[in-house]
């Protein structure tokens, strides 16, 4: 569905999969950090979970919410799987140069 390999799913594979089985998806491709911050703050707000291409766009994470001022992060790779983030941690995390990718799930 995605068209995962041994490299992992890319963007599109992703977005494929999730409308596929009738999931909206919005994609955010940001060079300001500001515009990056305040997307993904309104979409955890409205209860909307977002996949975040992280660790110099090698790897994706999931933020599924926010407890007081910390990300909860769902990483696959880290033997914790949940992590805590605050936003500059996590902004740090996200960022690949000067971009941020990410996409929102949901409608």
């Amino acid at each position: 569905m995605s068209g995962q390999t041994t490299d992992g799913t890319n963007s599109r594979g992703l977005e494929k999969a999730l409308k596929s089985i009738g999931i909206l998806a919005e994609r955010l491709y940001e060079r300001r950090s500001d515009v990056a911050r305040s997307f993904l703050w309104s979409a955890i707000n409205a209860g909307k979970s977002s996949v975040l291409l992280v660790d110099e766009f090698d790897h994706w994470v999931s933020v599924v919410g926010v407890i007081g001022k910390r990300y909860v992060v769902a990483d696959s790779a880290d033997n914790e799987l949940l992590l805590f983030y605050s936003e500059d941690e996590l902004l740090q995390r996200w960022c690949c140069g000067d971009r941020y990718y990410g996409i929102v799930i949901g409608g």
